[in-house]
């Protein structure tokens, strides 16, 4: 038996679903010494997507009403053909909250075609009004998402869209 006496220099190591401490023995090296699960119950993962950076056709980047985040939003003029694609990451397949931000200052409620991963979601997503395009709220939807890459789009069917400035996923 021997030992050996080591400077140990720690670090700390994250990932969405776990994280570690781990040691630096010298040059040659190193060990993780705690390992950490994310508790039952833990807060789901949180990411926004602003609509500006989504790819799109028809809807257009504009920054004319204020209250939006981000550099702008988009703006669904067109009765059918536009849409938005957010390509968004999903750390594990399962329900997930899409949470979309928006403005509708006309007098109706707006309705959007939703598809997940190319597959249609039949109740789509409804943008009731908000009393002006400077008013902003949030309407969500719980989806099924794969791990990893999926594909979000919105399309206009029928009438135009409303101001979208940003899509959240939760889970």
């Amino acid at each position: 038996r021997s030992s050996a006496t080591f400077p140990i220099r720690t670090s700390r190591v994250t990932r969405p679903t776990a994280a570690w401490v781990q040691a630096e023995l010298g040059e040659e090296f190193a060990a993780p010494v705690l390992w950490i699960d994310p508790a039952p119950g833990a807060e789901p993962r949180t990411t926004v997507y602003q609509a500006e950076l989504a790819a799109r056709r028809g809807a257009a980047v504009s920054s004319g009403h204020r209250g939006f985040t981000g550099n702008g939003y988009l703006d669904f003029d067109n009765a059918s053909g536009d849409y938005a694609d957010f390509t968004v990451t999903a750390a594990a397949a399962g329900q997930h909250t899409l949470t979309f931000r928006y403005a509708n200052g006309g007098r109706s409620a707006r309705a959007m075609g939703l598809s997940v991963n190319g597959t249609s979601v039949t109740a789509g997503v409804r943008f009731a009004p908000t009393g002006s395009w400077t008013n902003w709220r949030e309407v969500s939807i719980t989806v099924q998402l794969t791990n990893g890459t999926n594909r979000i789009r919105l399309s206009a069917t029928g009438q135009s869209g409303p101001n979208l400035d940003s899509l959240t996923v939760t889970g």
